[in-house]
């Protein structure tokens, strides 16, 4: 479940991996990735990327920063219906969340 996840490298795999569609288990000899993965979950330039992801699958992105609120909070939503809604410490980390929840 995408709330046991918290910002960093577990959390950035699942994200390219299952947003973006990256096997995440090709590599080079010794080990050496061949793609080289964004930071998604602790980067405003990586949650952008995946915000521009799933706006091109046809979800929308609700962010809720406000001081009153204890944690940032990220939902997408899609015309079918599907949305979720996720908190995290930081915005990446929400806007990270939510995508994976959302997905099927």
């Amino acid at each position: 479940m995408a709330t046991e996840l918290t910002a960093g490298l577990l959390l950035d795999r699942r994200i390219y991996s299952r947003v973006f569609g990256v096997d995440i288990t090709a590599v080079l000899p010794f080990g050496v990735s061949i793609h080289a993965m964004p930071l998604y979950s602790t980067t405003w330039e990586g949650a952008g990327l995946v915000v521009e992801r799933m706006r091109a699958l046809g979800f929308s992105l609700g962010l809720d920063v406000y001081a009153s609120s204890q944690h940032p909070t990220a939902e997408f939503t899609h015309k079918d219906g599907r949305y979720a809604r996720e908190p995290g410490d930081t915005p990446p980390e929400a806007i990270c969340r939510a995508a994976l929840a959302v997905q099927p």
